[in-house]
């Protein structure tokens, strides 16, 4: 019997991903528009990757239980190569270049499939571990892995090592929580969401430094801030996202939706709409989408339309059978094998 699933945290990775989508279609414009374009694109990438592995922590919670533990962690490996092989063809057809380096030095999406793989590693010994001091600890680590110059986009540990203490977060939290969500707490939860995009809004000239480190991917000397400024913007930023996070979590509806089992199909679409994306980057459609409120506008509709593309069955198992390769491939030899005794 398969497995019912929380149309809570279905709404939250569909809404999640849906700012993931919007996020990266605005990327390569942000910087020309406007303050509230701008201010968006910040509101966006202070939480949404914290939240999102937030909620991939929370949904590893069973993996110590279960079976076939290579299998998971040979799928984050194959979708992480097959992934990056698909950005390199793209970028060989529109640009006549490659990376050989790509696979080691990881700078785009297929960051998370990496991360995903070491941070599944370590649930093993993590389940183990008292959650205060494996939080503390990866806080820590997190803050001081911005002083070392040579980590970087190298095998993005940099991204791993600074994200995983949402990991651990969504791993060591209590799902009981999100049923006491009433009223007042939706309340003040919208109300911190949006105090925080207006300050961004009225106040980025003044957050310039600050907003440098939500990328997580570069050393604190390479974003030209001294070790300190580093440390404490980092420390800062964790404080922000995390109750960006929780106030992000108390605003999803509890209820199932037409749309929500989209949020079951995550994986296909972090994959193919960054494919879309590229291509839609190196035909230059952004020169017929305008700017200001228009460009917005048309984003957004861009996005919710991918998302609902590339959630759709043929991308969905494409993807998905890439990621159980290793299992069907396991599968269909222990059927092989079985059959064959049988003739024998």
């Amino acid at each position: 019997m398969e497995k019912r699933r929380d149309p809570y945290w279905d709404n939250l990775k569909l809404a999640l991903m849906f700012l993931v989508v919007l996020g990266h279609f605005l990327m390569p414009v942000k910087s020309s528009e406007g303050p509230f374009v701008k201010a968006l694109f910040y509101w966006i990438y202070l939480f949404h990757m914290q939240a999102f592995v937030f909620v991939s922590g929370y949904s590893s919670k069973s993996y110590v239980r279960k079976s076939g533990k290579g299998n998971k962690l040979a799928g984050f490996l194959i979708t992480f190569v097959f992934f990056t092989i698909c950005i390199e063809i793209i970028e060989f057809i529109f640009t006549h270049g490659i990376r050989l380096r790509i696979l080691f030095k990881i700078t785009g999406a297929p960051w998370y499939m990496a991360a995903m793989f070491f941070w599944y590693l370590l649930i093993p010994f993590i389940s183990r571990a008292r959650p205060v001091i494996s939080l503390t600890l990866s806080i820590v680590l997190g803050i001081m892995c911005g002083l070392v110059s040579g980590l970087g986009s190298f095998l993005s540990l940099s991204r791993t090592i600074v994200f995983f203490p949402a990991f651990l977060a969504g791993y060591y939290f209590d799902g009981a929580w999100i049923q006491k969500i009433g009223k007042r707490s939706r309340l003040l939860s919208a109300g911190i969401l949006l105090a925080v995009f207006l300050f961004l809004f009225f106040r980025q000239s003044v957050l310039s430094d600050f907003l440098k480190i939500i990328y997580a991917k570069s050393s604190y000397s390479k974003l030209d801030l001294t070790g300190a400024a580093g440390c404490a913007y980092r420390l800062l930023w964790y404080f922000v996202s995390a109750v960006m996070t929780v106030s992000f979590l108390g605003i999803i509806p509890r209820r199932k939706f037409l749309f929500t089992y989209i949020g079951g199909r995550t994986l296909s679409i972090y994959v193919v709409h960054r494919l879309i994306r590229d291509v839609f980057k190196y035909l230059d459609l952004y020169e017929y989408l305008g700017d200001g409120v228009i460009l917005l506008g048309l984003c957004v509709f861009i996005s919710a339309a991918v998302i609902f593309i590339t959630s759709a069955d043929p991308f969905y198992h494409l993807v998905n059978n890439v990621f159980r390769l290793t299992e069907n491939f396991h599968h269909n030899s222990s059927g092989n094998r079985f059959r064959a005794a049988r003739v024998h």
